[in-house]
């Protein structure tokens, strides 16, 4: 849903984003998940990969407030993003 949205605010492209092995792990008030994501663009002049990777979240339950301190509750937050980028991309395209 995000990247849908971020695609619709960015207008007409051609850049694509698809996610594959998908893989959580939620414990307690911790997780992690991880996802293949590769951003593509599709011209009528060329298909170029801009970027291929595994990527790797950390994630954390925090308590926040609201109404002035009257309501508590708790919310997933990111704590870290990580990537391997694959081999087989251009260094040239990454610079």
């Amino acid at each position: 849903p995000v990247l849908n949205q971020t695609m619709q605010e960015i207008g007409n492209s051609h850049l694509s984003f698809k996610t594959s092995n998908i893989v959580l792990h939620p414990n307690n008030d911790t997780g992690t998940a991880a996802l293949d994501l590769i951003v593509e663009e599709h011209t009528p002049k060329a298909d170029m990969t801009y970027f291929h990777s595994r990527i790797y979240i950390t994630l954390s339950k925090m308590e926040q407030t609201k109404l002035m301190g009257l309501v508590h509750t708790k919310k997933w937050k990111i704590k870290s993003v990580s990537a391997e980028l694959a081999s087989d991309i251009p260094v040239s395209i990454l610079d």
